[in-house]
């Protein structure tokens, strides 16, 4: 489903675009697909710093590639902010980690059902919003083992 998402938000430049575009490619999964489950995966990204953030988003993809198995819709956050999205937003840095995790909480309000946390995702503040979203909304929480 990552190739459907970054081809749906290629040509968006505000978090608000790419939240509508994401929103818009959930519901007509879910419209087409009888209710099926959506997954997303959870973990730290930029938690260990900035040398770290790739190896750590390949980690998350590993986790990601193996609910593909079970899941017909999963995705992580690097379907959607790649490097060239996350970029092209030029946020004010202030700003910046209040904002990701108001899109997030939002994406997990537009048709998640269940969410994967990583080994090491309570080290991530975003991770750690995205938990407390997913359980205030009822959300399915899974852990992947270490």
């Amino acid at each position: 489903m990552h190739i459907t998402l970054k081809q749906t938000i290629q040509g968006c430049s505000t978090l608000e675009e790419i939240l509508a575009k994401v929103r818009e490619v959930i519901k007509k999964f879910k419209r087409e697909n009888g209710n099926l489950p959506v997954a997303y995966v959870a973990g730290k990204v930029t938690a260990d710093g900035q040398d770290k953030i790739l190896s750590n988003l390949q980690r998350l993809s590993s986790y990601t590639d193996k609910l593909n198995q079970i899941y017909s819709f999963v995705f992580l956050s690097a379907d959607i902010f790649d490097k060239d999205t996350y970029w092209k937003l030029n946020l004010a840095k202030p700003l910046h980690e209040e904002d990701f995790y108001k899109f997030w909480r939002e994406i997990l309000k537009s048709g998640v059902t269940d969410v994967y946390f990583t080994p090491d995702w309570n080290k991530s503040t975003g991770a750690t919003d995205e938990y407390s979203t997913a359980k205030k909304l009822g959300l399915k929480i899974h852990y992947f083992r270490k």
